[in-house]
């Protein structure tokens, strides 16, 4: 669930990151690895059973055509559904540090 709410502004040392490999999995989670070398699953479960704008994903045929976007910057959907890498990254941080 994509609940982090963290300025990376705050951040000492945050680099924009870029995401190097993305792969669906089952149950809405997504595989990553970014260009500086972590990599973890993010799970997006929660966040598409909201709706809304990600109500278009909510199929697992449909969700599994995530696609990295320009430069790695973001993941996208058809129907210009996307989230941008950094919210991704930190999801993945912040899992990392609770366990």
């Amino acid at each position: 669930m994509l609940s982090t709410k963290i300025d990376i502004r705050e951040i000492p040392d945050f680099e924009l990151q870029k995401i190097k490999t993305i792969r669906a999995l089952n149950d809405f989670k997504l595989e990553l690895s970014f260009e500086n070398g972590v990599e973890g699953i993010v799970d997006l479960k929660a966040t598409i059973s909201e709706g809304g704008v990600f109500s278009e994903i909510n199929e697992p045929e449909s969700f599994n055509e995530v696609q990295v976007g320009r430069n790695g910057r973001y993941v996208f959907w058809k129907n210009e559904i996307e989230i941008d890498a950094d919210s991704l990254y930190l999801e993945i941080s912040t899992v990392r540090q609770l366990k």
